[in-house]
């Protein structure tokens, strides 16, 4: 588990929501953001963020090994 928290809410966040805002916001991005607010950022679902997961681990991503 991680130690860092949602930018917006201040929930913890697991490895795959740290993964998914580096994907999508770049590893430059100081924000972090769980999937119920990354969800909203990116005007999706939570349900389709967990199918991007699954997609990035099976390309072996490293954010998401």
């Amino acid at each position: 588990m991680s130690s860092e928290l949602c930018s917006e809410c201040a929930s913890p966040l697991v490895r795959d929501e740290v993964g998914l805002t580096l994907k999508y916001f770049g590893t430059y991005c100081s924000e972090r953001y769980c999937k119920k607010c990354l969800a909203e950022k990116l005007e999706c679902t939570t349900k389709q963020l967990d199918e991007m997961v699954e997609y990035f681990k099976s390309t072996g991503c490293p954010l998401f090994t």
